[in-house]
């Protein structure tokens, strides 16, 4: 799954940007999926006065706020508040009423990430334990991989097939993105069609006739023969209500 979570970000994070990590739990029927970047993580906290040998663990607010019911002040001109089940800065001028963040009484939930810690030094005796503990873990979970790995290239190979058939996109996000793209072009359609609809049937004088219509940058541009100053008005009045540019 971890190798699938860049996908996820296509329309957000240029594809030859290596620069971000992923990370993702399991929260009810759904997962939250998290792109970062320790280079931003380690200087956002060191600006807070925190050295990077002083982390040991780095917890999202979402996975540890998202239940708040009141906004929590984060500092003198923020806070945390819940948006749609996701937390979310703002400025503390947005909330009524606030409280104050005390982390000591907070209960730290078990997802959490690991940051690259570049002044950290691990000494030899301590990296051989730490490959042997390794190497016992590979060796028990072995078998378990050999078995996940199988029904994992059964689930791809039928999720493939699913996409060729479908004639879809490789991730749910490009495929939701396409549907917005043509949604939004229906509608910006189907109010031109409106607009010449209003045009087409507008009634004037004797001797007066629509001249030109024209359709330019998503604009409709109309443009009238009119000799009636009273006729003049009201298909002035007509047309800039439908939003026709140009008319006359």
């Amino acid at each position: 799954m971890k190798k699938l979570l860049p996908s996820l970000f296509d329309d957000i994070i240029l594809e030859d940007d290596d620069s971000y990590n992923y990370s993702a739990y399991k929260d009810g029927d759904s997962y939250l999926i998290f792109a970062y970047q320790d280079s931003k993580i380690l200087d956002s906290l060191s600006k807070k006065g925190i050295k990077s040998s002083q982390i040991n663990r780095v917890f999202f607010a979402q996975s540890e706020f998202s239940n708040i019911s009141t906004a929590i002040s984060i500092d003198e001109h923020s806070v945390l508040a819940v948006k749609d089940s996701i937390v979310i800065k703002i400025p503390s001028i947005m909330v009524q009423d606030s409280q104050d963040l005390y982390l000591n009484r907070h209960q730290l939930s078990k997802n959490n990430i690991s940051i690259e810690k570049y002044s950290h030094i691990i000494d030899t005796k301590t990296q051989i334990s730490i490959i042997s503990l390794v190497a016992v873990f590979i060796i028990i979970f072995s078998v378990e991989l050999f078995i996940s790995s199988s029904k994992v290239a059964s689930i791809q190979s039928r999720e493939e097939s699913l996409f060729q058939d479908n004639k879809l996109l490789a991730t749910s996000f490009q495929n939701e993105a396409v549907l917005k793209r043509l949604e939004r072009t229906f509608h910006e359609q189907n109010r031109v069609r409106e607009i010449l609809s209003i045009i087409f049937s507008h009634k004037v004088g004797k001797d007066e006739y629509l001249q030109n219509v024209e359709i330019k940058n998503k604009k409709v541009y109309a443009t009238f023969k009119l000799t009636s100053s009273a006729n003049i008005k009201s298909t002035h009045e007509k047309l800039k209500n439908a939003k026709v540019k140009n008319h006359k």
